[in-house]
């Protein structure tokens, strides 16, 4: 699973209606929908077993 579909299954279970402003932090790293001129990267095609690295690893939803 991406993170954009990990975003879109979020939402659904919140009841939201995929609002587009969201960032994920995960070791320092923003995530999200990139933007010229900004430091967060693509959450498009990165897959959470690339950036969590086993149970109990600890990242944050925004």
């Amino acid at each position: 699973m991406t993170l954009q579909q990990l975003h879109l299954t979020v939402q659904d279970v919140m009841g939201s209606d995929n609002y587009p402003m969201h960032s994920w932090t995960i070791a320092g790293v923003d995530y999200g929908q990139s933007q010229p001129d900004s430091h967060v990267r693509s959450e498009n095609s990165v897959k959470l077993t690339q950036v969590v690295k086993g149970e109990k690893f600890k990242f944050s939803y925004t």
